[in-house]
Order: C-alpha cells, then sequence, then structure tokens
C-alpha cells in the first residue's frame, strides 16, 4: 500500500470517529455525571481537592484542623466509584483496588468500609459526624455538607 492510499484510509476513520463522538457523549449517561464529595453538616473542616485524596489514600486520618476522617467507599466497579477515582483521584479503580490490597497486605491501613450505593453512603456520613463519602451529585439530600463536586 503506497502513501496515498494509506492517507485516503485514513480520512474515512478521522471522519468516522468525529461523527460518532456526540453518540459517546449521549451513551455516556450516568457513567459521565457528577461526583460530589460529601461530610456530615457538623464537620466544620475546609477541604480541598488534595486533603480529600490524601485522606481517601489513607496519607492522613485526620480532616484539616483535626477531627478523626472516617472515610466511606462505594461498592466496587460502580459508575460513581469510577468517577470518583478518575477525577479525583487520577488513577484508574484497578490502580486503587492494587493500593489498597498492598495496604492491607503490609498493615499500613486497613481498606475503607464500602457501602453499597449512593443511598447507604448519604445515611452513613448523615449519621456519623467523623465521616467523608461521595455520591452522585444529583441525590445529594440537605442531610449532608457538599464540600467538593467533580
Amino acid at each position: 500500500m503506497n502513501r496515498y492510499q494509506r492517507s485516503a484510509n485514513i480520512i474515512p476513520q478521522r471522519l468516522l470517529a468525529l461523527l460518532m463522538l456526540p453518540l459517546a457523549l449521549i451513551a455516556c449517561g450516568d457513567a459521565c455525571a457528577d461526583v460530589a464529595v460529601i461530610v456530615n453538616p457538623a464537620n466544620k473542616a475546609e477541604l480541598d481537592d488534595s486533603a480529600i485524596a490524601r485522606i481517601y489514600l489513607a496519607q492522613v486520618r485526620t480532616f484539616p484542623g483535626g477531627g478523626e476522617a472516617l472515610p466511606v467507599d462505594q461498592k466496587e466497579g460502580g459508575a460513581t466509584q469510577n468517577e470518583f477515582s478518575d477525577k479525583l483521584l487520577k488513577k484508574a479503580p484497578a490502580h486503587i483496588k492494587s493500593f489498597w490490597a498492598q495496604q492491607k497486605f503490609t498493615g499500613n491501613a486497613k481498606a475503607l468500609k464500602q457501602l453499597s450505593d449512593d443511598e447507604a453512603v448519604l445515611k452513613f456520613v448523615a449519621e456519623n459526624p467523623s465521616a467523608i463519602g461521595y455520591v452522585e451529585a444529583s441525590k445529594v439530600r440537605a442531610s449532608v455538607k457538599v464540600v467538593a463536586k467533580y
């Protein structure tokens, strides 16, 4: 195949990719929904992206300014967990799973408490002043306080 034949094949492929982009965005649906990081309303800590990531990667066990931090995770493989891992932690969910397996094996930290869905996280955070969790942003209620949104 010569140079001109190869470029003739590339143009339709690129055109097809451009035409498929809107369909991919539409199909994204819930998997691309915003994620809200939530705490109990009694929690007055100021949290930035770095502080949240350090809590979720077991680098610190307290909120900035003091107070125990009790992070909870969503079920493995769920769309909300995947979005949180990608957007805040900047790591693939498989990498996070490997990280926690290593932490458990070495005894550095125990795995985060995993809850089944957004409703369970909302309930847990609303009932525990030390809790921090994440849910699909559209599911947030007045019983929790949003500290970040991705």
